[in-house]
């Protein structure tokens, strides 16, 4: 059985269940017994693909192990700035804080494990850093990137600080450990008072009374940096520093929930930018896309690609009921984007059987588990996107929209963003594009 290559060009383009309606033999028995096939030659015309480019305020955010704080603007997304929403927890399933001693302090402490900025010149930044007592309790349903607690608004805590996400020199008090980079605030005396004149019976009557921390970090810069903190980490926590009344230096931690309710809220500003016709708060408010494609994470820019004319292709005599053996998407970076690091690693694909669901392409858990062929190829500068069983199923009838959505991979926390050349991008050669695969019998 031979094999021809069709060529398309792009005339204008949460975690989800995976679906079990796919048929995955399709394009297995459409070979006739003599093997041959036709190598035919498809018109360019017949095939429209067009992209939009608008905001999701679907991301879920209470999935990750690190979280981003700070505030980061770019000319191409504009601004986002992140707010941590968080409970802790004793680490005792009792405690009188009256009886401890005497109070010194109350420290919050974040361990850092990356950051986000314009170059990785920048590891620092004097950033103003917020953290508010929530008056509200997080509940299951506080999630998303656009949710929000309510919290009161006398800060606990109001000060500029250096954000250091590279500082290995850390030492603690007259401790001459040296400490993993992490950010320390003292807390108000106001709340320090409100912990050790209480005393509670168990963790529910812990979070009953105390329900988290609202945690924001922004910054003048005309840039800005994201800074990612690992909530999981041992260093991470509040910390009461107290003395014992025989006069000893101790400490009690609580901790931060490994499996509560934390998510990251988004605050964003497309003032001055291409996507400034986005609405923040409308998900449905999309953007034509001409000569660029944009792509962030943190629920900023997601691409819907409509794939008009499929169908009207495969349905010419000579190449109906061909079998699609390999479908992909070749999605080429601009020159714009700025430096290579702040690029998604992977992209993940999506479709909505309906419109109060989404879920998985197959085609993207096929090659995820298989070690991928959903990713950025550095050697095309472009993104490898695999399409097969999706096309498939709907040219055959099992689904019926061949719309994709496409987001940066949330199950890793960042910042990342990348402009797209678009389907009206100046040079031809180097414009999004579809490569088909497919073989068709002679004999019918």
């Amino acid at each position: 059985m031979k094999k021809v290559i069709f060529i398309l060009g792009l005339v204008s383009v949460l975690f989800f269940a995976s679906c079990v309606d796919e048929d995955k033999r399709l394009g297995l028995e459409f070979v006739g017994d003599n093997n041959a096939v036709n190598v035919l030659a498809a018109d360019l015309n017949l095939v429209h693909l067009e992209a939009q480019i608008f905001n999701d305020d679907t991301l879920k955010t209470k999935t990750y192990r690190s979280v981003p704080l700070g505030s980061y603007r770019d000319n191409n997304f504009g601004r986002i700035t992140t707010s941590i929403y968080t409970p802790i927890t004793m680490s005792s399933s009792y405690q009188n804080f009256s009886e401890l001693g005497t109070a010194d302090s109350i420290v919050l402490t974040l361990a850092y494990s990356g950051f986000f900025a314009k170059n990785n010149s920048v590891t620092s930044m004097d950033m103003r850093v917020v953290v508010n007592e929530l008056t509200e309790t997080i509940d299951s349903t506080k999630t998303h990137a656009n949710d929000s607690v309510s919290y009161n608004q006398t800060p606990i805590f109001d000060a500029t600080v250096n954000i250091n996400v590279y500082d290995t020199n850390m030492i603690v008090g007259t401790d001459s450990t040296k400490y993993n980079p992490h950010l320390r605030l003292k807390l108000s005396n106001e709340f320090l008072a409100k912990i050790t004149n209480s005393s509670y019976e168990s963790g529910e009557a812990f979070a009953e009374d105390f329900k988290g921390f609202r945690i924001q970090a922004t910054n003048t810069d005309a840039n800005g940096m994201i800074a990612y903190v690992d909530l999981s980490s041992s260093i991470s926590g509040v910390t009461l520093y107290y003395t014992t009344q025989s006069g000893m230096h101790n400490r009690y931690t609580f901790t931060f929930p490994t499996s509560g309710n934390t998510f990251v809220h988004v605050d964003k500003d497309y003032s001055n930018t291409p996507l400034a016709g986005l609405s923040s708060s409308l998900s449905t408010n999309a953007i034509a896309t001409g000569e660029y494609m944009y792509l962030a994470a943190l629920g900023v820019a997601e691409i819907k690609l409509n794939i008009l004319g499929l169908d009207t292709w495969y349905s010419i005599d000579s190449i109906k009921d061909a079998a699609i053996n390999r479908a992909e998407l070749i999605l080429p970076v601009a020159d714009i984007s700025g430096d290579r690091f702040t690029y998604p690693n992977s992209v993940i694909c999506y479709r909505k059987p309906t419109d109060t669901t989404s879920v998985f392409l197959r085609d993207e858990i096929i090659a995820t588990n298989i070690g991928g062929e959903t990713y950025f190829d550095t050697t095309i500068n472009a993104y490898r996107i695999l399409v097969t069983s999706h096309l498939q199923n709907y040219l055959k009838g099992n689904y019926s929209d061949p719309t994709i959505y496409i987001i940066p991979d949330p199950t890793v926390n960042s910042a990342a963003r990348v402009v797209l050349n678009g389907p009206n991008f100046t040079d031809p050669t180097k414009r999004p594009k579809l490569n088909i695969i497919y073989s068709h019998p002679t004999n019918k």
